[in-house]
């Protein structure tokens, strides 16, 4: 991946052409075109490419940290299952991974925990199920917060088709209400996955 990644307009002859005809009908001189203007300015910002840890399942987190470097990405989403950083698996190693992270010259973007179809279910009418998938989220949370991330995602979770939607949405709202309490202690980014019907109804 180049350390510079650039999108000129010049490149797309038929963007130039259209913004070239406007201006002449307008009666713009090209160099002083506000819409031209911001879209260079927009389009010349560097991309930034970032990877999920997820995709190194069969590795350790610190391989993947280390390879991601090599590769030249510049972020990494930590992903929260095993064998990378779920519940307290790597609690007493997260200070030596946040440094890790910090000497490859990655950032974290985000942290993902393992959600999908197991072991959390926030929608739960099983107020034990309930409050413990409330409880693996927290653990999310602080393991987000100790390796420098700045936001979590969460999965709404898949009511059991058997059962009432409605009612399985409002234990949902009583999860992220209890979920927002607890982030109090970490003011991170509360971020909602963007499940498909076969993960999230």
């Amino acid at each position: 991946i180049p350390s510079q990644c650039r999108v000129s307009l010049e490149r797309d002859p038929i963007r130039v052409l259209h913004d070239r005809e406007r201006t002449r009908k307008e009666g713009i001189p090209e160099s002083q075109d506000p819409k031209r203007i911001r879209g260079e300015i927009c389009m010349n910002q560097r991309f930034k490419f970032a990877q999920s840890s997820a995709v190194y399942f069969n590795f350790t987190l610190e391989y993947a940290i280390k390879n991601l470097s090599f590769l030249r990405y510049d972020g990494i989403e930590i992903w929260g299952g095993r064998p990378h950083a779920y519940r307290d698996d790597l609690l007493e190693d997260s200070a030596k991974l946040k440094a890790l992270i910090r000497d490859s010259g990655l950032e974290v973007c985000n942290f993902i925990p393992a959600q999908f179809r197991y072991p959390t279910l926030l929608c739960s009418e099983n107020e034990r199920v309930r409050q413990d998938s409330v409880g693996y989220i927290a653990s999310a949370l602080r393991n987000a917060f100790m390796l420098g991330s700045p936001s979590i995602s969460l999965c709404p979770g898949m009511v059991p088709w058997d059962l009432d939607l409605q009612r399985g949405r409002r234990k949902l709202v009583q999860s992220l209400k209890d979920i927002c309490h607890i982030n109090e202690s970490f003011g991170l980014k509360l971020l909602i996955e963007p499940a498909h019907r076969f993960e999230s109804n």
